[in-house]
């Protein structure tokens, strides 16, 4: 039988519960950002660490469980966004030969290691 989008989604309580503490995070990390100059993905991955089942339990495994696939795309997505947001391509247009350079070699070594092995088998 096919499950509906219903049977997919968590308990309110645990979304209002991982809005708490995501709130809480970013305030959190907002303190280590300007008193301790840590950069904020580490202020959410304490507050997040705090929160968790092994230290506060705010959040039960059970509940982290049904939770997975809200956090998994959403946070991604976020970490990835604030982490390119601080790179500017006027500060990587100098190191951005290199690293293409770099890359391009990594990638053709991996393919000629590949096809190489896989044509010895």
């Amino acid at each position: 039988r096919p499950q509906s989008m219903q049977d997919d989604l968590p308990p309110l309580a645990s979304v209002l519960v991982f809005a708490y503490v995501a709130l809480a995070a970013s305030a959190l990390a907002e303190i280590g950002r300007t008193s301790l100059r840590l950069p904020l993905i580490t202020g959410y991955i304490l507050a997040g660490a705090a929160a968790g089942p092994f230290a506060l339990q705010l959040l039960t495994k059970a509940e982290i469980r049904s939770l997975t696939f809200l956090i998994n795309d959403d946070a991604m997505g976020f970490i990835g966004f604030s982490a390119g947001s601080k790179f500017l391509l006027s500060d990587l247009r100098t190191t951005l030969t290199p690293v293409l350079l770099l890359l391009l070699g990594l990638v053709s070594t991996t393919y000629a290691l590949v096809i190489g092995g896989t044509s010895l088998a």
